[in-house]
């Protein structure tokens, strides 16, 4: 093999072991190394077990491929769930579509009322009701995308 391209591999699968590592810490799949002594405490071991009163790191835990995949299935599917329950963002988008309905059923109901069918008037009330109805669109794709932000990976 070209000894650029065996850099190149050994020098990712070194990126992957890492970043696998990160990952399975950070949803909290990992085993605790204890201290060997008191004199190793500090920065080395910086969380202490209440239950036997030592002083422990967290290691990566040893994890076979197919464990992984299975943890990282199950990851995807729980983001992905909670990325499509975001009922606020729900609820302020209907607002805007009752919003656009109401003020189109009062431009009907004017433009009906010969005494009150004044165009200005109606042109008014037009825009009210897309605005606001835009303003309460906008607020619930800016809370979709929040959220969005939030459950990343």
């Amino acid at each position: 093999m070209n000894i650029y391209v065996d850099k190149y591999i050994k020098k990712n699968n070194k990126i992957l072991v890492e970043n696998k590592a990160a990952f399975l810490d950070s949803i909290g799949i990992h085993d605790r190394e204890y201290a060997p002594s008191e004199d190793s405490v500090g920065t080395d071991y910086p969380h202490l077990d209440k239950e036997t009163n030592k002083h422990y790191k967290t290691v990566p835990a040893t994890l076979t491929e197919e464990e992984y995949e299975e943890v990282l299935k199950s990851y995807k599917a729980v983001k992905k769930a909670e990325n499509q329950k975001n009922s606020s963002s729900y609820v302020l988008k209907l607002c805007a579509f009752l919003i656009w309905l109401g003020g189109f059923c009062i431009v009907g109901v004017l433009s009906n009322d010969e005494k009150k069918s004044d165009s200005s008037l109606i042109i008014t009330y037009i825009i009210i009701a897309f605005v606001c109805g835009m303003f309460f669109w906008a607020l619930g794709e800016i809370i979709r995308l929040l959220n969005e932000i939030n459950n990343k990976d």
